[in-house]
């Protein structure tokens, strides 16, 4: 079970690429701790998986 996710992301477009997820649909809802965002368009994001009892 994933307990946290980083994201980098780019202000480029990319027509392919390996999949970020594969396998059966087992959602888990996160929420984001922090976001950064750099000079050059790139952000970083960081995730955190929700306490079960923290569920709108």
């Amino acid at each position: 079970m994933m307990d946290e996710l980083l994201i980098k992301t780019y202000p480029v477009i990319a027509g392919t690429g390996i999949p970020i997820v594969d396998g059966p649909f087992d959602p888990t809802v996160l929420d984001v701790a922090e976001r950064t965002a750099f000079p050059n368009g790139v952000t970083l994001t960081r995730l955190t998986r929700r306490q079960a009892d923290a569920r709108p």
